[in-house]
Parts: C-alpha cells; structure tokens; sequence
C-alpha cells in the first residue's frame, strides 16, 4: 500500500509567530523533515522542504535494500524564494497538488503519512481524493491534533488526570505574567517560560535568581535578582509573545537530571494506546541523541510509563489516532514530571518503524464528506 509521506515539520500549528524564522531555523526544520526518508519504501511518495542529494539517497537507499530512484521524492518549486517549513499555502498550492497528482500511480490505494495530522493534511487529503471512512477523522478536522500539541491546553487536560506537572500558571497578559514570576520564582529559585506553541525547545526561556547546573529545556537564561522580577517579566514578554493576547506558560523550574520520552501509536481500532519505544532525549550541551531503553531505577521507570499511558489513553479517549509521544523529566530529587504530549511523529519514529516492532499501518484518511 504506497504512502504520501510529508514532512511537514514546524507546521503553522506548530508555531505561533513564523515572521521570526532565522536561515539556521529553516534549516534545521528541514533537516528533521528528512528523517521521515528512512520510513519510505519503494513506489512511496515524499515531500520535502528540501530534497536529499544524491548520495544521501543512494546511501539510504543502500540500508533499506531498496532499488534505485524507488521513492518519488517532491520539493516546493521555490524559485528565487528562500525555502521555508511545508505550511498551509505551500501544501495546497495549485502547483503542489498537481505534482502530487502526477506523481500517484492510477489505481493505488494511497495513504497519508504527515510529521503531523493537522487541518492543512485534511484539506490535502480532500483535494488528492485519498478518503475512507475512520471514526477519528472528525476529531482531526476540526484540529484535534493541534490541540494536544498546545502546551496551554496540555497542562489543563493533564490535570484533569492527576499527572504529575510542574507548578504553573498558564499567562494571557503581562499583567499575569509579572504575578506569576512573583507567585513562583520561589519554589524552585527558578522559572521556566514557554509559548504554547512551539517545539524543540524553540521559545523556552529559563529565568533564575541563582547559578543553574544544567538549563536543558532552553537555550537562553538569564540570572536576576528579587529586585529584578517585574523587569525581567517585561523583557520575557517582550521578547516570546506574538500576539496582544499571546498565551505563555510559567512553571517553576525543576534541575533535571534526565529528559525522557515515551512512543505510542494510539489506534481507535484496538481502543487502545499502543506501545512503541522509549528513551531519554540527550539535550546538553546540544541534542546528542537518545539512550534507547532509558537507564531508571524501577520505581521511576514504573511512575513514567504509567504516567504516559495514562496520558496516551486520554488523547484515545478524545478522538486522536496516530503517533504520538509524551515528555517528561526526572529532577535532580528524582521526581517524574510530565511536560508535554506531541501528538505527532517523534524524534524516533522512524527508528521504530524501520525495526518493525510493531505492525505499523499509516492513517487511512480523511473522509471527504467531514459531515456524514
């Protein structure tokens, strides 16, 4: 069954201000974007920001067995354009869509395989006539993968199920953002300060009133002093909010001494989350990789993966089908705290599906017809 793969990685669901969006940026973005290559088996389709070079492709090709010029790789026609991550108006372009067209083998029952199942991929979905009736594809249209991946919402629906989170506050206003800074900096002498939408680390601001061992989880932070803390609000707001009313999280700040993750596929069919991989993420002093099983004594082993499962369970529960993982930290006292739902492809997916843990069937949809 060939697939549309599409990386279409830092999406416009993904981020809440674009305009921002440095030369280095994009090219990280799409660098992540290829990794989805690893997926692809022969007669598949895969777009791109940017196309591997030849040699990356004949190397891959050489690790998965595959022929020669099998996979039918498409990137935007950027022109004199500067490449950017695969949005919205560069998906459903006119000139997209018919390369796509072009490209599918008449007769195939192709699948969509997005990075990430937001509205962009449902109107895609419509326009290339790939459709099939599947219980989720309401919950998807109306952008349910888009909510689990907002770290506002996150903290509100994870609540609801006695997870284990960071002390926050969830900040519309400068005004509420200096009162958080107040109400927290004394918890752990340090805050941490996120736009809700945003990945990587990507508008994380760490702000503290001592010397940090570690600041994983940001690339920028700043020392102030209790004198400081309505100053410091006002340069946090100035320099991550996008909007006259920008949502921003505050949480205290937890030294940590591992960051893990854990890979779900939660499939509608089985009503169940399925088990995928786990690891910790290896972020300092830059992202080196990942220790696939993590090393965790039993007790916190146990506290995270069933606090995960309990978090892919909710996100069944609603409607969602598809890969997603869950983040958290063990600290520097050895507490599990759950940060974040990525309901999307993950850093190891492709690892995952290459080994064949698991049988793996990309999502059959969305139906054409969002109202039946």
């Amino acid at each position: 069954m060939p697939k549309i793969i599409i990386g279409n990685v830092d999406n416009e669901s993904m981020l809440g201000d674009r305009s921002f969006l440095s030369y280095d940026f994009k090219c990280g973005t799409a660098m992540a974007a290829s990794r989805l290559a690893w997926i692809a088996e022969e007669g598949d389709i895969i777009i791109l920001p940017l196309i591997p070079n030849t040699e990356m492709q004949e190397y891959m090709d050489l690790i998965k067995g595959r022929r020669a010029n099998s996979i039918t790789f498409i990137q935007p026609q950027w022109g004199d354009q500067e490449f950017t991550p695969l949005t919205e108006e560069i998906l459903l372009s006119k000139a997209m869509i018919t390369e796509i067209k072009k490209a599918m083998v008449k007769n195939a029952d192709w699948t969509l395989l997005p990075y990430m199942f937001d509205r962009t991929i449902t109107a895609l979905a419509r326009e290339l006539s790939i459709s099939e009736g599947d219980s989720s594809i309401g919950y998807l249209a109306e952008g349910g993968g888009e909510i689990l991946n907002d770290k506002a919402l996150f903290r509100a629906m994870a609540a609801n199920r006695g997870t284990n989170l960071a002390l926050g506050q969830r900040c519309g206003s400068l005004a509420q953002l200096t009162a958080a800074f107040s109400q927290l900096i004394e918890v752990t002498g340090a805050l941490i300060i996120k736009q809700d939408k945003n990945s990587s680390a990507d508008g994380n601001v760490i702000v503290s009133i001592k010397p940090l061992q570690s600041t994983q989880g940001s690339s920028v932070c700043e020392i102030i002093d209790h004198s400081d803390i309505k100053e410091a609000a006002n340069r946090t707001w100035c320099r991550l909010s996008y909007a006259e009313a920008a949502t921003l999280i505050v949480e205290a700040y937890y030294e940590v001494e591992k960051i893990l993750y854990m890979e779900f596929y939660a499939d509608q069919r089985l009503r169940k989350p399925v088990f995928l991989n786990w690891g910790e993420q290896r972020m300092e002093p830059l992202f080196r990789g990942f220790v696939i099983p993590p090393e965790l004594p039993g007790y916190q082993a146990a506290t995270f993966s069933s606090g995960a499962t309990e978090l892919a369970r909710m996100c069944l529960d609603m409607g969602f089908q598809g890969l997603l993982d869950v983040d958290g930290i063990v600290t520097t006292d050895g507490e599990i705290i759950f940060n974040e739902i990525n309901a999307r492809a993950g850093g190891c997916s492709h690892f995952t599906c290459n080994l064949r843990a698991f049988t793996w069937t990309p999502l059959r949809r969305p139906s054409c017809d969002y109202g039946a």
